[in-house]
């Protein structure tokens, strides 16, 4: 029963994260093109690139995020409010610590390398400093809202996400109608309208978490045990989420640094692209993860592993499933989204989203390896795998390769990475290597070689056009599901499907019929 319960509390989650992702997916893609158009390219890219120095400084608080969600599910699971309070007390003192770090390292360190080593117009280096004073307001505010968005996730609220991103949603169109109205400097104008939108959508957060739990109201309280438990976590996951960082804002940098802001803009919109369709893989798992670190403190092993094995193929399915049709057909799509592609957009498309590809198999591992709380060598190895992006890339650029190739070390990189959290789990969790290849990896490969003839041969026959693009999208859908239906997934996670399905068909019927 408690697995039946778990399952349609991950399935309604799901529905209101899919909820709120096709409304920020579908404005967003639009307001990029827009953007891109009134800004232009240069502007794009200089927004972008300057946004990212100050995102390099995000591995500081990204490390609190996960112990702040690992925290409050762990507790949760425990069913101990007592400890889930004050550990979300402990929480907000250490994100205040953390945002004065931050803004002392963003207005020396940060304003140096803006100013001195990125390759911006001196005609717009006035415009890109008031961006990254945004930049900066912007990302101390988000420190504030982190903890609730936090313990609502952990609640598994996630309802909370798609009413709000209705108003975020109104905001951002609201955003670009107004910089064609108003006669000023249109960076600057983008910059600040961002800022008013991140206190009105992190009031939000704020609000609903003071008013419907408890356990987030803030009193004195400072227990030194738990302080350094929670520092201690952070301080282990500092390193693996410094190496993410590096990976995403570090290329983007040290793209800046050899090319023009134009590459920078080409890879925003293929990284804007690559949220897009990811995003519908990350709902699913937002909707998963607090029960792995629930089931881990509940001691429910055998439980947590099947849910870690399931998620990892399915978030791979459900991001295939929208890649493959973009990956054969993205210059098509991408002539039809935008008035003018940037140079590199398609190349920058297509071996991002592989590496999303590769990556999301990624979340469920590495969740069940947090929920322990003993990651200190697994931080250590997988982060060093990941760190070694920046200056590989580095030295090929230097050598003279094209920008293309900092992605191809990133694919690469990615797949030991995963192979390495794949051997730690076997040590920290007993997880067979060998059951996870057959309950994971084979399905995955099996799926992904048979659904791809399909789609590839219509690709192949036919000239591009809106016919062929849309023959591509169904083949996809239904060689992609017809493999993971057969293919993809167990019999009894067929049979429970299929019968999902059929009462569902069988109850709408009769109810029409009544």
């Amino acid at each position: 029963m408690s697995e039946i319960a778990d399952s349609k509390r991950i399935a309604k989650n799901t529905l209101f994260l899919y909820a709120r992702m096709l409304l920020i997916m579908l404005v967003g893609l639009y307001t990029v093109r827009l953007v891109l158009d009134i800004l232009g390219a240069e502007d794009y890219g200089i927004y972008n690139v300057v946004g990212g120095v100050l995102a390099m400084f995000s591995f500081l608080t990204n490390s609190m995020v996960s112990a702040s969600q690992r925290y409050f599910a762990y507790y949760i699971g425990k069913g101990d409010e007592e400890k889930l309070s004050q550990y979300f007390v402990t929480t907000g003192l250490c994100y205040f610590l953390v945002g004065i770090v931050v803004v002392i390292l963003a207005e020396t360190v940060g304003l140096w390398f803006v100013l001195h080593k990125l390759t911006i117009p001196t005609t717009r280096m006035d415009a890109a400093i008031v961006v990254y004073q945004c930049s900066i307001f912007n990302f101390v505010l988000r420190l504030f809202v982190i903890p609730h968005q936090s313990f609502i996730i952990a609640k598994e609220r996630m309802n909370v996400y798609a009413y709000v991103s209705i108003v975020e949603i109104v905001l951002q169109l609201l955003i670009v109608f107004l910089l064609k109205c108003i006669d000023a400097d249109q960076l600057i104008v983008y910059g600040l309208f961002h800022c008013l939108t991140a206190i009105i959508i992190s009031s939000c957060y704020i609000l609903y978490s003071k008013v419907h739990f408890k356990e987030t109201k803030l009193y004195l309280y400072f227990n030194k045990n738990q302080f350094l438990d929670l520092l201690g976590y952070s301080t282990w996951n500092l390193i693996g989420v410094f190496s993410s960082v590096c990976r995403s804002q570090g290329i983007n940098i040290l793209l800046n640094m050899f090319f023009t802001p134009a590459i920078n803009a080409a890879r925003a919109v293929a990284y804007q692209i690559n949220s897009a369709v990811s995003t519908f893989a990350h709902n699913f798992f937002s909707a998963v993860k607090p029960q792995i670190t629930k089931q881990y403190a509940a001691g429910e092993h055998n439980s947590m592993m099947n849910l870690v094995f399931r998620s990892s193929r399915y978030c791979y399915y459900i991001l295939y499933i929208l890649a493959l049709p973009i990956l054969l057909e993205v210059p098509f799509l991408l002539e039809l989204w935008l008035k003018k592609v940037p140079d590199y957009t398609v190349l920058f498309t297509r071996l991002v989203i592989i590496n999303a590809l590769i990556d999301s198999t990624a979340h469920p591992l590495m969740t069940a390896i947090q929920a322990t709380g003993r990651i200190r060598t697994y931080q250590i190895v997988t982060a060093g795998f990941l760190l070694l992006n920046l200056p590989i890339s580095y030295i090929f650029l230097r050598m003279g390769f094209p920008p293309q190739s900092t992605m191809i070390i990133s694919i690469c990189i990615s797949v030991f990475a995963q192979i390495s959290r794949v051997f730690f789990a076997r040590n920290m969790l007993n997880m067979s290597v060998v059951d996870y290849i057959k309950n994971v990896i084979c399905p995955i490969i099996a799926v992904t070689l048979c659904s791809v003839v399909v789609p590839l041969g219509v690709f192949l026959l036919f000239d591009t056009s809106a016919m062929s693009v849309i023959l591509i999208v169904l083949s996809a859908c239904l060689s992609v599901g017809g493999c993971v239906l057969f293919l993809g997934m167990k019999s009894a996670e067929r049979v429970f499907l299929l019968n999902f399905v059929k009462t569902k068909f069988v109850k709408n019927e009769c109810t029409i019929q009544s």
